[in-house]
């Protein structure tokens, strides 16, 4: 169980993780080779206005692609750097070289079937994702930011203003979220993650990325 909060102790230490601001964005540990399957967030105490958590259905997403961008997408590995993803945060930054002894660079697929349906979903992390293996920069930072820009449309999203005693579960494989800045208000809410077996549930096995900083140009022919 781990606590998010804004609140500090008498002595001014944090109490929980991930503050007061805003949060973009993202899957839940991305940057591993073996994402968790799912969380849970129980509201204990929550501001009576802001601070609303929003949830991105990828597979909704994946389904309005045209037939064009499946196709070409379909064998992608995107590759995860938690490096990204840290630089993103206030506060003072990690030691850059410590973070990438830590937590290795890993690849995901871009597209994943669930293993009893068959049914396709987007993956991706808007914080975390540096690259896909095989393309030029460039390009693969254009695939990647209009892929997060399509699959956070308004009507994919859902929305949730939290109340004191909510309780929100949430599939982390197929699922984006994202906070509003929660600001000084107090807020404190308790997590838990879920890890489900891969034939239950589709979980975007990585394998560590043992390539250049700079990832290797696309082939052209």
């Amino acid at each position: 169980m781990l606590l998010l909060s804004n609140l500090r102790s008498f002595g001014g230490v944090e109490i929980g993780g991930l503050g007061a601001g805003e949060i973009a964005w993202h899957s839940d540990q991305s940057y591993q080779t073996e994402p968790a399957t799912g969380a849970i967030l129980y509201a204990v105490e929550v501001p009576e206005t802001g601070a609303a958590t929003y949830f991105a259905n990828m597979r909704l997403a994946y389904a309005a692609l045209g037939d064009a961008e499946k196709r070409r997408i379909a064998d992608c590995l995107a590759l995860y750097d938690y490096r990204r993803q840290a630089a993103s945060y206030s506060g003072e930054q990690p030691d850059r070289d410590e973070l990438r002894q830590r937590f290795p660079r890993v690849t995901h697929r871009l597209v994943y079937a669930d293993p009893l349906s068959g049914e396709r979903s987007l993956y991706l992390d808007p914080l975390t994702t540096s690259g896909i293996v095989g393309w030029r920069d460039a390009e693969a930072r254009a695939l990647l930011d209009a892929l997060s820009a399509h699959a956070t449309r308004d009507e994919f999203v859902y929305r949730h203003d939290w109340r004191p005693g909510d309780v929100v579960m949430w599939d982390n494989g197929y699922m984006l979220h994202r906070r509003d800045a929660v600001g000084e208000a107090p807020r404190l809410m308790k997590r838990t993650t879920i890890r489900l077996p891969s034939d239950r549930h589709v979980i975007p096995w990585g394998s560590l990325y043992q390539g250049r900083d700079r990832l290797p140009e696309r082939r052209t022919s």
